[in-house]
């Protein structure tokens, strides 16, 4: 019991300390500020890695918070720009205009939804840190299109992927097929493949270097709206650009994503290196 209450503090410790750095962290370099090994801080690491607490970058090797972690604070939406700015947005749509609202992102080699804001006609309840279906909603098809499809190959799984509804594709090279698509109009948009009778549109979110870093989607059943879907659209897409902007991304990298995903930076996927 005390070496596993020691290894659970060390790992809060490893998390308190990425936090407060304003840049990602290295191995040795976590392991100077705690006075550990590196081997423990890296075995610690790929623990918080496995669970999505902790994203690496690919590039640099160095770790930053991950959206699991943001999952668990999302609560307390002061913490936190990109969500307390998606949770003011979601919520004024759901107010005006019956829309429910979700935020996801990849974490740990998976979808998972970051925030969910229901309208008066509830869609779908989900908690943060849950999964997300990537090949049958809007929002995990928008987080697919980021990625180089070789990335987002190895997300969808194995064929046949789970049926929701009678509309849902199973097969995953047909999704992939999508893409480009999506990429092209620049959102993304399910109707009926995830739950019968329901329509969703998402958009993506980027940061201050143009990296999509998450997706904001909206859904709503048939007949409880009173806009044209062709003003769902426009408002997901005035939405995610409006958080965008205030994650500091310049309007010449905000569409950055539309181009060739295997030319631009992925996002960012958690799994075990």
């Amino acid at each position: 019991m005390k070496t596993a209450s020691q290894s659970l503090a060390r790992g809060l410790d490893i998390l308190t300390v990425i936090d407060a750095s304003p840049v990602p962290m290295g191995v040795r370099e976590i392991g100077r500020h705690l006075d550990l090994s590196s081997a423990i801080v890296q075995r610690l690491l790929n623990t918080l890695l496995s669970y999505g607490f902790v994203e690496q970058d690919p590039s640099t090797r160095r770790y930053r918070i991950g959206h699991r972690s943001m999952a668990l604070g999302a609560s307390n939406r002061n913490a936190d720009g990109m969500m307390r700015s998606a949770h003011d947005i979601l919520r004024k749509l759901a107010e005006e205009e019956n829309l429910n609202g979700y935020l996801g992102a990849v974490s740990g080699g998976r979808g998972i939804y970051l925030l969910s804001v229901p309208s008066r006609w509830i869609i779908l309840r989900v908690d943060a840190g849950e999964a997300l279906s990537m090949h049958c909603t809007a929002l995990g098809k928008i987080l697919l299109a980021a990625l180089p499809n070789a990335q987002a190959r190895a997300l969808l799984g194995d064929d046949p992927l789970p049926r929701k509804t009678e509309h849902t594709i199973t097969d995953a090279q047909i999704v992939l097929t999508q893409l480009p698509g999506i990429r092209a109009a620049g959102y993304s948009q399910v109707r009926e493949e995830n739950l019968p009778g329901v329509i969703s549109v998402a958009a993506p979110i980027a940061n201050d270097a143009g990296e999509i870093v998450a997706g904001l989607s909206v859904a709503y059943a048939t007949g409880t709206i009173s806009i044209s879907h062709d003003r769902v659209i426009e408002l997901t897409i005035e939405a995610a650009h409006r958080i965008s902007r205030g994650l500091g991304c310049p309007a010449s990298l905000i569409d950055r994503w539309r181009s060739d995903p295997a030319s631009e930076p992925a996002l960012p996927d958690t799994r075990q290196a």
